[in-house]
């Protein structure tokens, strides 16, 4: 059986591997191809960095009063399960090629899997197709599935939703949730991704003024103590410190303690948010209006965004490119 050699998107932060995980699972259930990961290491451990100094940038962690360890971080390999894990081969060491005879894609961003005549999918990507006689070595993975599949079957589709995090993660978020209460949620991404997306305070509260719910808003963010928070007109609940000051035990009750843990926790909560507004350029978001997508029909609201689609597909009339569309944002195709 010829095999997929399929390098996660890494070092990077955990929803870019999500996409990852689910691109190549989907490839496998398409090609009938067993999978070979590799390069699955989380960077923040030790023996990455050592190995890999470029990506040994310093990282601040906020211990939150002991809420969290900074010490020791699981790989995506366990915080996920999927249809067929165990099947799949992981290779932690970070490999350039598994082998010589094996056509390599350098950039899965650049391809999808479509009917060659739906050119709205398609949309300028390359076809994907697979050569019977030869490995493929897939790297640079990140990218939505709702624009890499198109016209996925009801096979691929229950291949895509058994990725799934361990169910603790569920149980305490939706713990979390249920004492928050009804809802309103926003995301708002800034640190490193401040320079690609620019969101000034005016923006912020735009943003917020369009969420329908007239809940309270419950925000998950990276820089708490920004000034576009600090001064924004909203009375915001932020969800770094609810959990803190009302689930410490039970985070602290978690198998794993660490800064990964404690984004997914987040991530999960704002899958309860009667509506839902975040940041473009953002895969945590993107998981969010994803999840959100599959119980209810929403609008993918984002903070400084407002165009309309002019084709078949959501993305028709984007005004990004359609390489960097891949990961710029979740579309209403992911629904299953």
């Amino acid at each position: 059986m010829k095999k997929l050699f399929f390098q996660l998107y890494n070092p990077c932060g955990l929803f870019n591997q999500i996409t990852s995980i689910e691109l190549g699972v989907g490839l496998s259930f398409e090609t009938g191809r067993q999978i070979v990961w590799h390069n699955i290491n989380n960077p923040f451990n030790q023996d990455y960095k050592a190995r890999v100094p470029i990506y040994s940038a310093n990282y601040a962690f906020n211990d939150r009063n002991g809420l969290v360890d900074k010490d020791i971080y699981p790989k995506i390999t366990d915080l996920l399960d999927w249809n067929n894990k165990e099947s799949n081969i992981f290779i932690d060491d970070i490999v350039d090629t598994f082998s010589s005879e094996a056509i390599k894609i350098n950039d899965l961003m650049e391809y999808c899997v479509s009917n060659p005549t739906d050119t709205e999918f398609i949309e300028g990507r390359t076809l994907l197709e697979f050569d019977d006689n030869f490995d493929y070595d897939i790297r640079k993975t990140l990218g939505y599935y709702s624009r890499f599949f198109n016209n996925r079957s009801e096979g691929l589709n229950k291949e895509l939703s058994s990725i799934r995090f361990k169910p603790e993660y569920y149980q305490l978020a939706e713990l979390i949730a249920k004492s928050l209460g009804d809802f309103d949620g926003a995301h708002l991404r800034l640190t490193d991704h401040i320079v690609r997306v620019n969101t000034p305070g005016d923006l912020f509260n735009e943003g917020l003024s369009k969420l329908q719910g007239n809940l309270p808003i419950v925000l998950a963010t990276d820089e708490p103590n920004s000034p576009i928070i600090t001064n924004s007109e909203y009375n915001l609940i932020l969800l770094d410190d609810y959990i803190l000051k009302n689930f410490y035990n039970e985070f602290r009750q978690l198998q794993f303690k660490e800064e990964v843990s404690f984004g997914i926790l987040n991530n999960l909560v704002m899958h309860y948010s009667k509506d839902f507004i975040g940041t473009p350029g953002s895969t945590f978001t993107g998981y969010i209006q994803r999840n959100i997508n599959q119980t209810r029909d929403i609008d993918f609201k984002l903070f400084g965004e407002d165009y309309q689609p002019t084709g078949k597909y959501t993305w028709n009339g984007h005004f990004h490119d359609t390489v960097t569309k891949q990961w710029w944002r979740e579309w209403k195709e992911s629904k299953v």
